[in-house]
């Protein structure tokens, strides 16, 4: 079976939203660092009443601190999940799963940036839920893994609820 690069509308649709999430996450957090001044002494700051705040947090792993002792070989990981989805991405006839791609794509370049720069990633929105007196902190997170999430809803829905999209003819 022989698979060639098709491009087109869903691999150019992907390319623009990978761009767009990594540099609006870069963006974002080269702003609250340097024009806000968030650091981890600021107090946090409610952006949506109860359940989110802007609080800096640094995270050395993955996805609710999993795997903080990896070292290089989390990024390694990363490098090669963007090259498979890149090469997915380079496949794909649905421009909804172009999309998707290029969220996922994207959201991981963002925190890959950030280990390169950092050693870890910046994460600042602070995601809780309201129990009585003291609130239930659920994680934080960032625009990246925002992106991320994103394009994993895309690809369920789709696989769920548009079964033929993603099939080649």
């Amino acid at each position: 079976m022989t698979t060639t690069f098709r491009g087109g509308a869903p691999f150019g649709l992907g390319v623009a939203i990978a761009t767009a999430a990594a540099v609006v996450d870069q963006t974002v957090k080269v702003w609250l660092r340097a024009g806000y001044q968030l650091s981890e002494q600021t107090p946090p700051l409610p952006l949506l009443g109860p359940f989110l705040d802007l609080r800096l947090a640094w995270n050395p792993g993955m996805s609710l601190g999993l795997f903080r002792d990896s070292g290089g070989a989390l990024f390694a990981f990363q490098i090669v999940a963007v090259a498979v989805m890149t090469v997915w991405l380079m496949r794909t006839r649905s421009r909804f799963t172009g999309a998707a791609l290029g969220f996922i794509i994207g959201g991981a370049i963002g925190n890959m940036i950030d280990r390169v720069r950092y050693d870890r990633v910046m994460d600042f929105l602070h995601l809780k839920v309201p129990l009585g007196g003291e609130p239930l902190s659920l994680f934080v997170f960032n625009l990246a893994d925002a992106a991320i999430t994103a394009g994993v809803v895309l690809l369920i829905y789709e696989s769920l609820f548009m079964p033929d999209a993603a099939k080649a003819p």
